[in-house]
């Protein structure tokens, strides 16, 4: 028990999360454009660390609301956060800190049965531990963020990372969340429907599917929620965007928020050190 216990605190020691509380409305005509391009900003950041990687949770509380939370781990998570952290708070508002995230039962997204050798049974059918993965059709016209509204005492999880074989696509594994309760038929429907050539596994022991995706394809799985003018399901919105007048100030007074805030996490007696 003491050995799990010493491995979860160097775990959380490694770790970095920056919870997503608000989002802050863009102009309409930049929406589109904002969903495509944030996911590859977020990307190219962890892409900087070898070893690093970014889980990017949905869970959706009993009223339908969706805490959205991304987690960074790795060498140099502290500069990592703090850099996520500026990458985003134009567009949210964030508070940044080491806390675990709360215990929920898992299940692994791996490949879809159908996907395997046509004449073999499962059993007699290796597993698929990568698949090459673009979307299927247009893009979804709503937001990952919005569809999980819909499902209670559930979620996702998408773990992004740089793949080491191939420079121009990204490793990304998706891990159903729940409460307790195995995944409900909406949740395995809304995983089939966006993410096609895979499943919720039955087995939660089961490793999740690699899923190779290009970086002008990580807004369909890697999907930050990003507001418009009007409300979006299951989110918190701010009262209005950063002031154009006063955006760099404010943008610099986070960044140097989030850079406090993950060195004092860094630091074992919790004392901040000065700027």
């Amino acid at each position: 028990m003491r050995r799990r216990e010493t491995l979860e605190a160097e775990t959380a020691q490694q770790r970095c999360t920056i919870d997503v509380n608000a989002l802050r409305p863009t102009p309409d005509g930049r929406l589109q454009e904002l969903r495509g391009v944030l996911p590859g900003e977020l990307a190219s950041v962890v892409g900087e660390v070898p070893g690093a990687a970014a889980d990017l949770e949905f869970f959706t509380d009993g009223d339908g609301m969706v805490a959205v939370r991304l987690a960074v781990s790795g060498p140099d998570h502290t500069e990592l956060a703090t850099e996520m952290a500026a990458v985003l708070c134009p567009f949210a508002e964030i508070a940044v800190h080491s806390h675990p995230a709360p215990p929920r039962r898992e299940w692994p997204i791996v490949a879809d049965d159908r996907t395997r050798a046509i004449g073999f049974t499962i059993d007699d059918t290796p597993a698929i531990t990568t698949l090459p993965w673009s979307p299927a059709s247009a893009s979804a016209r709503s937001q990952l963020i919005e569809e999980l509204a819909g499902v209670s005492g559930q979620g996702l999880r998408v773990r992004l990372s740089a793949h080491p074989d191939t420079a121009d696509r990204w490793a990304v594994q998706l891990t159903a969340l729940s409460d307790g309760e195995p995944p409900s038929l909406r949740l395995r429907a809304l995983v089939r429907r966006r993410f096609h050539g895979v499943q919720i596994g039955e087995d939660p022991s089961a490793p999740p599917v690699t899923l190779l995706v290009a970086t002008d394809d990580l807004h369909e799985v890697f999907a930050p929620p990003v507001a418009g003018s009007q409300p979006i399901a299951g989110a918190y919105r701010t009262g209005g965007p950063l002031p154009r007048r006063h955006h760099r100030r404010g943008q610099r007074d986070v960044e140097r928020h989030a850079a406090r805030t993950v060195r004092r996490l860094a630091t074992p007696s919790g004392a901040e050190s000065s700027d």
